[in-house]
């Protein structure tokens, strides 16, 4: 009998992060047959390949370009008024004009005066209570009502400042203060086509009220019309250049997906204005999108300084960034602090989780995946990540109750059935493995992983044709390597296609052709096909390869005899 060298592909359990890596080489198992010293005996088959199938790297998260991808952010909650150190995408607010009041009364020109007082030095519950006294006072009185509403708005009772606003604009519909104002509450309220129509109607009555023009712009924004909102707010800058219509102008064109205007707008609010901080954290979000990494380190640094409003997003990006540089130990950092800054939000833990697994800090690294599932409990891949963490501590019961826990919520997630398998594979049950194998390639084709194990189960069972079916269906970067084509090939002569073995063993010899374990295989082909001088020649090229190979040296000693 002649020495045919099977291999069993030895894969291991990884949890290795984001790339899945190409298959192991596969260890060299020799032949349990003994070797028939009779010349021209034909050449024996292929033995079984000794060994079982174990777990093999599965992906075990999404690459950290698709979680969590950068995404601009536009404002914080809520409205905010008109002030010079306001950064928000919400509309402005005029400030009112002088109010009238009568000089006869003392009384009521006191309670006017210290109105104004509280008002200025920002006591607005105050200044809001005796301003509702002096309008019942003089309730015919447009400014005093502006005056209320504008301190309505500053209180954040929208409602409120409408019922002010509207009577200001009936005592004076000439008062583009108020109806800007109007605006303002209708936006707060969501009344966005009312805020719309009125900002038009104002623009109308005073062309180069650049208040109006921005807010106006604002409007559109939020209906999503980028390019009216980018007409209003260049209006608006045509009338004045501001910070605030720049950054607003670069919401607006983010939005739009016009990145490079958003920039150069971004950048703009930042030279107009060097302490606004959310115009520098959209602009480090830009930058980052466009790959400029370290200008938007920079400016997200500069955003982080300033206080700005939006720090989960501002130190989540900074983590994106960390991570793509391989600065792990900053991105472990930079992601814990988005965590910190706002616990509700499920990718930060997530992100976390994957750092913290890629700097080998297994314990944390569960904690964060464990902290994702509280704020995400129906994340099925959070689950196969702290699922193969689990397996990879040893915790074995864990893993496979947590990866049930994952193929409950996604019955169809074939990573998940893949690792199943593995596991159930390590510990010999191959009624529980096979099936899951089998489910992951059905839902996975490209899953080379399970095919592998698939096809050494089959092999082993001596179901030749299904184990060659196997290994011919991968077609990913694995279908070229040496254990695959060499595995492919015994599996091949012993399904009684001998072509196709001596295909898989001439590309294994394409890729290696120093590989004295394909060299010698292909020999014991040659010889079953009766091409006895080509055999000879493969059997000397293996020894020339690999003086020490047994198989070549007994298969070669058959001829000398």
């Amino acid at each position: 009998m002649r020495r045919f060298i099977p291999l069993s592909l030895l894969c291991v359990l990884s949890t290795s992060l984001a790339i899945v890596p190409s298959l192991a080489d596969p260890v060299a198992q020799g032949a349990n047959a003994p070797v028939d010293g009779v010349a021209g005996q034909g050449a024996g088959t292929a033995g079984p390949a000794t060994g079982k199938a174990e777990p093999a790297p599965v992906p075990s998260v999404a690459p950290l370009n698709k979680v969590g991808p950068l995404a601009p952010t536009f404002g914080g909650p809520g409205a905010s008024l008109y002030e010079p150190s306001v950064t928000t995408t919400s509309p402005t607010v005029a400030p009112p004009g002088k109010v009238q009041t009568p000089t006869t009364n003392n009384d009521y020109q006191d309670l006017y005066d210290r109105a104004i007082r509280d008002y200025n030095a920002g006591r607005l519950v105050a200044a809001q209570a005796e301003l509702k006294v002096l309008v019942q006072t003089t309730p015919k009185n447009a400014q005093l009502h502006g005056l209320l509403g504008f301190i309505y708005l500053k209180n954040k009772n929208a409602y409120g400042a409408i019922d002010e606003l509207k009577l200001a604009i009936k005592q004076d519909p000439t008062d583009t203060a108020a109806e800007n104002n109007l605006g303002q509450a209708y936006l707060a309220t969501g009344q966005t086509d009312s805020a719309i129509e009125l900002y038009k109607d104002v623009v109308a009555k005073s062309p180069k009220d650049g208040i109006a023009y921005m807010n106006l712009g604002v409007a559109y924004a939020r209906t999503d019309n980028f390019d009216e909102a980018v007409m209003a707010l260049k209006a608006s800058l045509d009338q004045r250049q501001t910070a605030l219509a720049y950054y607003n102008l670069g919401l607006a064109q983010s939005q739009d997906e016009n990145e490079s205007d958003a920039v150069k707008s971004f950048t703009a609010a930042t030279v107009l204005n060097p302490k606004y901080a959310n115009a520098y954290l959209n602009l480090g979000i830009l930058q980052a999108k466009q790959k400029s990494l370290d200008k938007a380190i920079n400016s997200i640094t500069q955003a982080l300084s300033l206080n700005c409003d939006h720090q989960y997003s501002a130190y989540y990006t900074l983590g994106q960034i960390h991570a793509k540089q391989k600065q792990y130990i900053l991105a472990e950092y930079s992601f814990s602090k988005a965590t910190m800054a706002d616990p509700s939000q499920f990718l930060g833990y997530y992100n976390l989780g994957v750092i913290q697994e890629i700097l080998g800090k297994k314990a944390d690294a569960i904690n964060s995946y464990q902290q994702a599932i509280k704020v995400k409990p129906d994340d099925a891949q959070t689950m196969l990540n702290l699922g193969m963490l689990q397996a990879g501590l040893g915790r074995k019961d864990d893993a496979i109750l947590t990866l049930n826990k994952a193929l409950a919520l996604n019955p169809n997630f074939a990573a998940a059935h893949s690792t199943l398998g593995f596991l159930y594979g390590e510990d010999n049950n191959v009624e529980k493995a096979v099936p899951e194998w089998k489910l992951a390639v059905e839902l996975d084709p490209l899953d080379d992983r399970s095919r592998v194990s698939l096809a050494s189960y089959y092999y082993s069972h001596k179901l030749y044709k299904q184990a060659a079916a196997e290994y011919a269906a991968i077609t990913g970067p694995d279908a070229q390597n040496v254990g695959v084509l060499i595995a492919r090939g015994v599996a091949s002569e012993s399904a009684g296609d001998l072509k196709t073995a001596v295909s898989c063993f001439r590309q294994a010899l394409v890729v290696d052709p120093n590989n004295a374990q394909a060299e010698n295989n292909l020999g014991v082909v040659y010889e079953k096909m009766g091409r006895r001088k080509q055999a000879i020649t493969a059997y000397t090229n293996a020894l020339k390869m690999d003086p020490t190979l047994a198989e070549a040296q007994a298969n070669l000693k058959r001829f000398q005899q």
